[in-house]
């Protein structure tokens, strides 16, 4: 069967909903598979969204999806297992139970994905060609507006392996963007340790756990804070992630004492010039020395109550 846009969509949501069902209770798929779970997965999409940003599970207070079709783990028992599913002991750890699906759990969960298609089909085939864009343009919105709200962002060590992560993705962008590449080491930064306490503070942003951003800042005491090395991952732009990690940055700024943030940019990264112009950024001669920057900027902070 092959699936317009539209049709795509919808089948993505009606998987996002059995998938995040089947990562909770695993026992449940043979239910899903009636078809009378399936019929109500509109309803279901906001609490699909509530259930992944709240971590609630079905049966305990601790279960960890992991894993393409319902593996979880916590730290009690598992839920009675069933012939779709077989649970074991984690040898690294006693105390955690792994739930997989059996061969017939693996069929069943095919015949949930081709329940899906054909459901999508049913759906916007009453439709004409304007009520369609309409109703898909209607759920892009709530996936990418509910998708930013599972996004959180907090302080981590630019040293850890997500945060090298993030600059290694970000140096590879700016080398393929930069009109003469980029070496960090030649940079106005070239020690990314200088983003953590008590000379600076780097932020990560993550979805479901896995890094998708990073934001650094360093701290000159009573002067201006610089922001460096903002990166969004390519996959999760257009959800107003910049402009998050801009203004935690300087939340943080302001709190550390600093009386405005300054930062610097490429020519050639157009958009994150119009993001800082339309955040308050005014444009400044340099102040760093940076050999890759072409424009500067600052912004003064509203001191603390």
């Amino acid at each position: 069967m092959t699936l317009h846009r539209g049709q795509r969509i919808l089948t993505w949501v009606i998987n996002k909903i059995s998938r995040t069902v089947l990562k909770a209770a695993f026992v449940a798929i043979a239910f899903v598979a009636t078809g009378k779970f399936v019929v109500s997965a509109f309803a279901m999409l906001l609490l699909v969204f509530m259930t992944d940003f709240a971590k609630i599970a079905l049966a305990t207070d601790r279960v960890r999806p992991c894993g393409r079709c319902g593996v979880a783990e916590r730290n009690d028992a598992v839920a009675d297992e069933s012939q779709h599913a077989r649970g074991a002991v984690d040898l690294a750890d006693g105390r955690v139970r792994r739930a997989t699906l059996t061969p017939r759990g693996e069929r069943e969960w095919d015949e949930l994905e081709s329940r899906s298609e054909a459901l999508a089909v049913s759906v916007l085939e009453p439709l004409s060609e304007r009520q369609e864009h309409e109703l898909v343009s209607a759920m892009e919105t709530v996936v990418r507006l509910l998708t930013a709200s599972l996004i959180a962002v907090d302080v981590e060590n630019p040293r850890s392996p997500a945060g090298r992560w993030c600059l290694e993705q970000y140096y590879a962008e700016l080398r393929d963007r930069f009109d003469a590449g980029f070496d960090p080491t030649t940079s106005s930064l070239p020690d990314a340790g200088e983003m953590a306490p008590p000379t600076g503070l780097f932020l990560i942003a993550r979805l479901r756990g896995e890094p998708v951003g990073c934001g650094g800042l360093i701290l000159h005491g009573a002067a201006p804070a610089e922001i460096k090395r903002m990166w969004v991952a390519p996959e999760v732009r257009g959800l107003g992630l910049g402009r998050r990690l801009l203004s935690e940055l300087e939340r943080l700024a302001r709190e550390s004492g600093a009386p405005a943030t300054r930062l610097d940019t490429n020519r050639n990264l157009t958009e994150a010039i119009s993001m800082y112009r339309s955040s308050g950024y005014e444009e400044i001669p340099d102040f760093n020395g940076e050999p890759y920057a072409h424009h500067w900027f600052e912004k003064q902070l509203p001191t603390s109550s």
